[in-house]
């Protein structure tokens, strides 16, 4: 077999080795996530991740709507590491798609279709991917410490705080506290502010996922992003309490 016809039998295998996402698996990839009146493909889709989509096929009919800050090479190593957390989540990728298969022109295409049909807005007007506030920017320091910072310690050293993990991991560590503390508290009794947290926890969640779904249909990520870490905060504090035995 000749080298010219060995490159179009490599070709025709990879383009039958790919797959492409229907309508449903899509959304169920993409969804903005949160509580929703809407169902099945009528689901709102995250802003960043249609934009990512639409980076990453690299067609210029797709990219010539995106703000300039979302073609940068940081927006897009960005938004494809939140990209490839949702693609190992087998909630949102039961079919196991790769990000080759879903960052091709007609899929990111169609993406863009359902996003905009579900409400989204016009993607030039959502802000491109950027890394946490809390990651300090490539060749600064911390600020140095200031005369208070010699201050005597206090008596009783606080527990340090866990690292803020995504929005979905948040949201699910949220979940997991709520639930830990409904059914120590159904066990036996605890103080009234643990008990009043087990009653409301769950409410509370589904309120921010609410919030958090809306915010993020709209672009607003950061705003999305405190939310959620507020609400992990509180929630934390009450694990701590459950911890040392209802305080």
């Amino acid at each position: 077999m000749t080298r010219p016809a060995i490159i179009l039998v490599l070709l025709a295998l990879s383009a039958c080795s790919q797959r492409a996402p229907d309508d449903a698996q899509l959304v169920t990839l993409l969804h903005a996530g949160g509580l929703t009146s809407a169902t099945g493909t009528n689901r709102p889709l995250d802003a960043i991740a249609v934009q990512c989509l639409s980076a990453h096929a690299g067609d210029v009919a797709l990219t010539r709507d995106l703000p300039p800050a979302a073609l940068t090479d940081a927006a897009k190593s960005q938004c494809r590491r939140r990209l490839d957390l949702w693609l190992a989540d087998t909630t949102r990728n039961p079919d196991k798609f790769t990000f080759a298969d879903v960052t091709t022109s007609p899929v990111a295409a169609r993406a863009l279709q359902l996003y905009l049909a579900n409400g989204g807005i016009p993607l030039a007007q959502a802000p491109a991917a950027a890394p946490p506030a809390s990651t300090p920017a490539p060749g600064t320091a911390a600020p140095a410490a200031g005369p208070a910072a010699n201050a005597a310690p206090p008596a009783e050293a606080v527990e340090p705080e866990p690292p803020m993990p995504d929005t979905i991991s948040a949201l699910a560590e949220a979940d997991n506290i709520c639930r830990d503390v409904q059914a120590a508290t159904a066990q036996g009794p605890f103080n009234a502010r643990l008990s009043r947290y087990a009653e409301g926890c769950a409410a509370m969640l589904r309120s921010t996922r609410d919030q958090v779904a809306q915010l993020q249909q709209q672009g607003r990520n950061d705003e999305a992003d405190t939310l959620v870490h507020k609400l992990v905060h509180s929630y934390r504090q009450a694990q701590r309490l459950l911890r040392q035995g209802g305080g």
